[in-house]
């Protein structure tokens, strides 16, 4: 078996609105030489079909990171396709808090912002503003519906949803092939367990990205309001959610084996879902 890189290997990252994305894409991109990761424009205006996946695999393949582009799930399968070496990661969030942070970003959005917003982000943004958590949940369900899940399971924001069980099958499905999972409340341990797995050179500098300020925060009598609203829009990312908890947990757990046995003359072997193993010998060895 070969040594373990001295360079991450090419990863995608898929990318969840208000997962704490931006924080971890930038520790990412820290990692890699300049140019390896996929310009922020790379993807605008795109609409989630096989055809045009397959033709975006091309461009992505261009690049050892694929981050900062929101793509989901039927862009990495297409790009597998082409280059099956990527590495899949994703970080997700618990989907109320994540649903409430959506609210709250287009609630704070400036005026020069709405300016250059299409006409339905415009609306969602000016809505935030007047209406209430609950009120926007009505609102503007299907684009707060179960945000994750549709990402992994490939379903467009625009497409309506006639069983959340299959959604959220799908989706499980999906994030089995997946390298490597983690957490918002515990990205700093997904940090480091990504800097053991793929030895990035640079430490996780722990600043979070995209913070919302304190005035456009929602208070919480009105999350109280909504949240059995916000429950029933979300049953499928929390299914998600309880099973990203247990791959995030359980990376973790593999890690401290391995360093556990870096330390010792013993030998521990970490297993990705993508089939790549990294076998850690005594004594800080890896192959």
């Amino acid at each position: 078996m070969p040594e373990r890189a001295s360079v991450p290997p090419r990863l995608f990252f898929l990318h969840v609105n208000k997962s704490g994305g931006t924080t971890l894409s930038r520790y990412l991109k820290m990692n890699v030489p300049k140019g390896a990761c996929t310009p922020p424009d790379l993807a605008a205006g795109r609409t989630v079909t096989a055809a045009d996946a397959s033709k975006l695999a091309h461009a992505l393949a261009q690049y050892p990171l694929v981050a900062d582009l929101h793509l989901p799930y039927p862009y990495l399968a297409a790009l597998r396709t082409l280059d099956s070496s990527y590495h899949a990661i994703t970080l997700l969030r618990e989907p109320i808090q994540r649903t409430i942070s959506q609210v709250a970003a287009w609630r704070r959005a400036p005026d020069a912002e709405l300016a250059r917003m299409g006409p339905r982000k415009r609306a969602q943004a000016i809505d935030a503003r007047t209406l209430s958590l609950a009120e926007m949940a009505e609102k503007h369900a299907r684009r707060l519906h179960s945000r994750s899940a549709r990402m992994l399971a490939g379903v467009p924001l625009d497409e309506a949803v006639e069983n959340e069980v299959e959604l959220e099958r799908c989706a499980l499905d999906h994030l089995a092939t997946f390298d490597a999972v983690g957490i918002t409340e515990h990205l700093s341990e997904f940090a480091d367990a990504l800097a053991w797995l793929y030895a990035f050179p640079k430490p996780f500098p722990n600043l979070r990205l995209n913070v919302a300020p304190s005035p456009s925060r929602i208070l919480e009598d009105e999350r109280a309001r909504a949240h059995a609203t916000l429950v029933a829009l979300n049953r499928a990312d929390l299914g998600v959610y309880a099973e990203a908890q247990r791959r995030a947990f359980e990376l973790q757990w593999r890690m401290d084996l391995a360093r556990h046995a870096a330390t010792t003359h013993e030998t521990a072997t970490v297993v990705l879902a993508h089939g790549a193993r990294w076998e850690f010998h005594g004594l800080g060895r890896c192959s």
